[in-house]
């Protein structure tokens, strides 16, 4: 990219016509060159300074604070989904955006029952979690889900490119040539109700040497996935079922280490489980070059097009 794009993505933010952005760190600008990305934060006092720091030592650089889904909420009914033209997936639902956007390259946000998950899948992006991610601080932030599951939330990456979320990840994680199983999630469970029996579940079937493959989506697309709008009566927990998140919901609860891989249908995904580990990470990353598409050419036009921002509405300037 030249300095003039890297400048356009920092106007584009400051002028916030989605209203996804808290705040723009303008002097990123310094940064802009060719091994140069800029990162997109979710609002939240979970994410380490110090862990963005080290990110930035890599060369992938703070750029904005996105707007997230108020207490953690799965829907985000300040936002709208550009895609599917719904209400937007929570909680990292700024943090998304801003890289379909293209406002942003790669983002870091918190994951406790999806919400890292579920925000890439519903735009076509890839979406990283993994208790291995600054796992100390994380440990400090127990929390209680809608429906009373302690859990611990993780951190994770969104991006549009494979490449750019491996060169976030080699922070942590060390690739290596394995042997791995691939084991299809069952057609018989029910990948859509309740938590629980799924967490269980998962901690007995995913272990070393074992990568779950689960087909889901479209998210948000065909029902609202919610505790609250689904709380209300049969109907409601019928639409919230319909939002078709499955194991994207559970996978950091029991855990383990989950990839979202974009598929060429809309709001759908593979998603890629494994244990938290370098062979966990080794055997997703494996197996998602294999899978890997191309995102929609027609809305990357758009996307893309940063000088959509810019029209002067046909007026000469003189």
């Amino acid at each position: 990219m030249t300095d003039g794009v890297f400048a356009k993505k920092t106007f584009v933010a400051m002028m916030n016509p989605y209203g996804t952005v808290k705040r723009v760190f303008p002097s990123v600008i310094d940064h802009a060159g060719p091994s140069c990305l800029y990162l997109g934060l979710k609002d939240t006092n979970a994410i380490d300074p110090e862990y963005v720091r080290s990110l930035e030592r890599a060369g992938i650089y703070l750029h904005t604070i996105d707007a997230a889904s108020l207490g953690g909420r799965a829907v985000d009914p300040a936002l709208i989904n550009p895609l599917t033209m719904r209400p937007m997936t929570g909680s990292s639902s700024g943090s998304a955006l801003n890289v379909l956007y293209h406002i942003n390259d790669i983002a870091l946000g918190t994951d406790g029952g999806g919400s890292v998950l579920a925000p890439a899948a519903s735009v076509n992006l890839y979406g990283f979690i993994s208790p291995a991610l600054d796992e100390k601080r994380m440990r400090t932030f127990a929390k209680t889900s809608t429906d009373g599951i302690t859990f611990t939330p993780s951190l994770g990456f969104i991006a549009r490119d494979l490449a750019v979320l491996k060169r976030a990840l080699a922070l942590t994680f060390s690739f290596k040539s394995i042997e791995y199983e691939i084991v299809e999630c069952p057609a018989d469970l029910d990948r859509f109700g309740a938590r629980r029996p799924l967490i269980s579940w998962l901690r007995e079937n995913v272990r070393p040497g074992v990568l779950l493959v689960s087909h889901e989506g479209p998210v948000d697309l065909m029902g609202t996935g919610d505790s609250i709008s689904g709380s209300w009566d049969e109907s409601t927990r019928l639409d919230q079922r319909a939002s078709m998140k499955g194991l994207m919901r559970v996978a950091n609860m029991a855990g383990l280490s989950a990839l979202s891989v974009p598929s060429d249908r809309l709001a759908c995904c593979t998603l890629l489980i494994s244990s938290p580990d370098d062979e966990g990470f080794s055997a997703i990353m494996s197996e998602a070059e294999k899978l890997a598409c191309s995102f929609n050419p027609v809305a990357e036009r758009y996307f893309s097009n940063l000088d959509n921002h810019f029209s002067n509405g046909g007026w000469q300037c003189c």
